[in-house]
């Protein structure tokens, strides 16, 4: 138990040495000759560090006085079992080693096999990392003299010194092992460094090396210079595009943002749902995704660094085509497109119109330092790409739960909206890594969103009630069980009513909950 508070400094020793007592508590005490228990068998440790850094950091414009950034992060904490990294962690590369087989606890006749094997080596049965002090042979081989002599005392070579003849003794060889632990807190992308998990690389923090002394101690500090985690478009530039895989990946950052300058915004009020697709979405290097492809949860974590990657992912940004909303009000909407629509004229009619863009830079003229440019056109009605847009999302739909979609923003899964355009050339990989920006793949979806819906189901209720009271002469006036009861009835008024009910669906968690809405009500007059 206790802690260590250590500000920011290099080489301060938390723990000198010292020895782990048992008695009367667990505990650590500092070195002597008589610090190490005796009879208390051989208790085995449970030894675990915890670090655990808090950072404040303001950044200040010296000429304004202004406040340009400010972050407060806690909780950066790392930790590493001691006990099984001296063993070896096999998770992390450690193994069981010949250093870790002295640090194993499982019990042979009652004795560690750590042990036995740490008298193993001090008998010279068993290799070790040792080594003499001095190599000359009359004042030096110490490791060759020590084994002698360790050898006579345990009995397994004769006595020939003086110095064996005796009641205890320290086995000569002294296991050790020396453990770096690397825990670092990088950011990616420059606008998404606030919070721990933007600072969490879940490939690198905690990683345990094992150190053989005398190798030099290893750092993997790249203070002062360009974060390793930093990966825009096209990769970091002090690694090579083609060792990493995430280099040119569409659906963990977008296209031909190399750098935080290469953003560009939008400022005025949005025109229609598919603008919100130019907004950064918070995770790096990345705008709200209106993209069709899909990166699996345990990349988008490797990636993100996030705690929880499902409430993260990209493809959650679908659902936002049904949140917001162009018109005036909810019920100003009208004449939308339901995306279960399997007419094609329907989609013609959304579609026709539609401004499309189309990367016409030949190969050859193309560096991936360019900037890219387009030929714009129309979206023709009835034409090669209409027929082959449709189809990718009939296609996509019949995939779905009872073959529908069960949202307006779930047409994107539909490739041929944006990755597969069949208006974008992507043949080429050349063309997919330098030619193509995020807004050209999103071309489409951003002027049609605004013109779809989800598909709204509505019931009409017709209510007929009646208002009654007894006809005359109708009660039983004779004594008896049926004495006042009421034979027969006469009307005295009707009225007949329309209900119009909307079912809306509601999301909660991972539940979809159905609710049915008045939507109209009205009473139908007599004929």
């Amino acid at each position: 138990g206790g802690d260590f508070k250590i500000f920011l400094q290099t080489n301060l020793v938390a723990l000198s040495n010292a020895a782990y007592v048992v008695k009367p508590s667990p505990h650590f005490v500092p070195y002597s000759t008589n610090a190490f228990e005796r009879g208390n068998a051989f208790y085995t440790p449970q030894w675990t560090l915890l670090i655990t850094n808090r950072l404040q950091y303001i950044l200040i414009d010296s000429v304004s006085h202004r406040v340009v950034d400010f972050v407060n992060l806690t909780n950066l904490s790392s930790g590493i079992d001691l006990s099984r990294e001296l063993i070896g962690n096999q998770s992390q590369g450690g193994g069981t080693s010949e250093d870790a087989q002295f640090w194993l606890s499982d019990l042979l006749a009652g004795v560690p096999r750590g042990i036995r094997n740490q008298i193993r080596a001090s008998q010279g049965e068993l290799s070790a990392d040792w080594n003499s002090f001095n190599f000359q042979a009359a004042e030096g081989q110490d490791k060759q003299k020590a084994i002698k002599l360790f050898r006579e005392f345990t009995g397994l070579d004769p006595a020939t010194n003086v110095e064996a003849i005796v009641i205890g003794m320290q086995a000569p060889y002294t296991p050790t092992r020396k453990l770096y632990q690397n825990s670092t807190w990088q950011a990616n992308d420059p606008l998404v460094h606030y919070t721990l998990e933007d600072l969490s690389d879940l490939q690198r923090t905690n990683n345990i090396q094992y150190v053989k002394p005398p190798s030099i101690s290893p750092t993997n500090t790249n203070l002062g210079k360009l974060n390793d985690r930093y990966n825009p478009w096209g990769g970091n530039t002090n690694k090579t595009a083609s060792s990493d895989p995430r280099a040119y990946n569409l659906a963990i950052k977008d296209p031909l943002v190399r750098r935080s300058d290469d953003w560009d915004f939008p400022t005025n009020k949005f025109a229609n749902i598919g603008m919100l697709g130019r907004v950064h979405r918070g995770t790096p290097w990345q705008t709200v995704y209106f993209k069709s492809s899909v990166e699996s949860l345990a990349n988008w974590q490797k990636w993100s660094g996030g705690f929880f990657p499902q409430l993260s992912h990209p493809t959650n940004d679908w659902l936002l085509a049904d949140i917001f909303t162009t018109a005036l009000n909810d019920n100003a909407a009208r004449g939308l497109l339901s995306v279960n629509q399997t007419n094609l004229a329907a989609w013609s009619a959304v579609l026709s119109g539609v401004t499309v863009v189309t990367n016409n830079i030949p190969d050859g003229s193309i560096s991936l330092a360019s900037i890219s440019q387009h030929a714009t056109n129309l979206f023709e009605p009835n034409s090669p790409q209409l027929y082959k847009i449709v189809d990718s999302l009939m296609q996509v739909r019949a995939r779905y739960p009872n073959g529908r979609f069960d949202s307006a923003g779930a047409v994107l899964s539909a490739s041929g909206l944006t990755v597969d355009s069949p208006f974008l050339n992507t043949t080429s990989q050349l063309q997919r890594e330098a030619a193509l920006t995020d807004a050209d793949y999103e071309r489409i979806p951003q002027q049609i969103l605004s013109l779809l819906k989800a598909d709204e189901p509505r019931l009409v209720v017709y209510a007929y009630g009646q208002a009654l009271q007894p006809a005359p002469n109708s009660r039983v006036l004779a004594p008896g069980q049926f004495f006042q009861l009421c034979t027969n009835y006469q009307i005295t008024g009707e009225v007949v009513t329309k209900t119009m009910l909307k079912i809306v669906t509601e999301r909660r968690g991972t539940n979809v909950l159905l609710r049915a809405v008045a939507e109209n009500f009205n009473s139908i007059p007599p004929e």
